[in-house]
């Protein structure tokens, strides 16, 4: 819809019991180091001096009641889509007419991936931006990526298929009429799909990377503050889910991705991408390069692209390491194609 939209569901916080946390805290103080000789400069991963004080903060430091708390700040829903169980965030735009924007994480990642860039898309105002630009944001955790819990029922989930469902969610369950969309890594090729698939019924897309849609079919091809891998971390846990996130890559590659249609662009919806120098192919190196690269590129076909941008700081996961890049690029590719 693009008017005033009544929201049709409740909305439940989410918590997680006392027992499931005791059982993590004895389970990290029962953790065996791996023996890690000759590893002090990680030239063989993670060290484990580093993993040893990361488990002990996690368990006698780290506050998962304090990022619940923080992650209820905002709406949450849980519904069965086409019999999936789907968890979502939401924040209501403010702004004189907020377009719906669904935003897709990737994988090690969770919902929370999005947390530092939900507040300005949805109050560009509060951020001194302008109010026209104002988005009623809905963030899904891909299913079986944490909440509600492993996924079971759907052993054959991959990006495409996550893509009918969240048209479903957007356009049946919650009765939007029309949307927009965006994505990184496994979120990228949804949200592309979502522009394959149902171009005439979203306003656009919005992505990272720009990878084709048939990326998987054939053969396969930083520094934190402590608490944020360790919410990441405490979501799949607590939900006993980074199995079932796993096989998206596997079900990438054994269940192709075969076009609904044959027109081209094959992503007709209109396309904004935010590119970072860190991902440069050989021999790019600035931005301006980059942009050039893919405009002129094979990538660059598979996409109605209006709005292309490439940026020094940040890598794979833009929404959390460069969130003012990314929500500067998506309002740019939405302006002038609101009702």
């Amino acid at each position: 819809m693009t008017g005033p939209h009544a929201f049709p569901l409740e909305p439940t916080p989410i918590h997680v019991s006392d027992e499931v946390l005791d059982d993590l805290s004895a389970l990290l103080a029962s953790t065996r180091p791996p023996l890690d000789e000759g590893n002090e400069d990680w030239s063989y991963g993670v060290p484990d001096s580093y993993l040893r004080e990361l488990v002990a903060y996690w368990r006698d430091g780290y506050d998962w009641r304090a990022a619940e708390a923080a992650i209820n700040a905002y709406e949450h829903y849980q519904v069965s889509v086409a019999g999936v169980p789907v968890h979502f965030l939401r924040k209501p735009g403010r702004g004189p007419r907020p377009i719906p924007l669904i935003l897709t994480h990737g994988w090690p990642w969770t919902f929370w991936h999005w947390s530092k860039v939900i507040d300005p898309l949805a109050d560009p105002a509060a951020f001194g931006a302008d109010p026209a630009d104002a988005f009623d944001v809905i963030v899904p955790s891909l299913p079986g990526f944490g909440f509600p819990g492993p996924l079971t029922g759907f052993p054959d989930v991959n990006f495409w298929k996550v893509s009918d469902l969240w048209h479903t969610l957007m356009t049946e369950t919650l009765g939007y009429e029309k949307y927009a969309a965006g994505g990184c890594d496994i979120g990228g090729i949804v949200s592309s799909q979502l522009g394959h698939k149902y171009a005439d019924e979203l306003y656009g897309i919005h992505i990272g990377s720009g990878l084709p849609l048939d990326f998987f079919n054939g053969p396969r091809a930083w520094d934190f503050a402590r608490n944020r891998p360790l919410t990441h971390a405490t979501i799949y846990w607590v939900n006993n889910s980074i199995a079932t996130s796993m096989r998206y890559y596997a079900n990438a590659n054994r269940y192709p991705w075969v076009p609904a249609h044959d027109r081209t662009p094959v992503v007709r919806a209109p396309v904004g991408l935010t590119l970072v120098t860190y991902e440069n192919p050989p021999g790019i190196h600035t931005a301006d390069e980059r942009v050039r690269a893919f405009t002129t590129g094979p990538q660059a076909r598979w996409f109605h692209h209006v709005n292309v941008n490439a940026h020094d700081h940040g890598g794979h996961f833009i929404p959390w390491e460069n969130p003012e890049a990314w929500v500067s690029d998506l309002r740019r590719t939405f302006h002038g194609r609101r009702p």
